[in-house]
């Protein structure tokens, strides 16, 4: 097997190709609006918790399965009767509205 012997005029040639041929990324379909706290209020509408303490599925009713934390920032749980994966940002989780478990069916 041989060697190839590369000059430096070379590298920087097909370098400088790998650039201009790279396209920056850009973000189609418009921008993100900014957060407001008028936002960080919304209603929580996915999950409920009862006075017990327990996390229920709004759409279902069923209690959520715990399934752990993600990057320090958000709650995993999981619904055993939809089959969804329900993620919660960790600083909502005390507004968690509290209710009785069919009072909103």
């Amino acid at each position: 097997m041989g060697v190839a012997v590369v000059r430096t005029s070379e590298v920087e040639r097909e370098q400088t190709a790998r650039r201009s041929r790279s396209v920056p990324a850009t973000r189609r379909g418009g921008h993100r609006d900014a957060v407001t706290e008028a936002s960080l209020d919304a209603p929580i509408v996915t999950v409920f918790r009862t006075p017990g303490g327990q996390v229920h599925h709004t759409r279902c009713h069923q209690p959520l399965e715990y399934h752990g934390r993600r990057a320090q920032l958000e709650l995993d749980f999981y619904c055993l009767r939809c089959i969804e994966h329900v993620t919660l940002p960790e600083m909502v989780f005390p507004r968690i509205p509290v209710r009785m478990r069919f009072a909103d069916v």
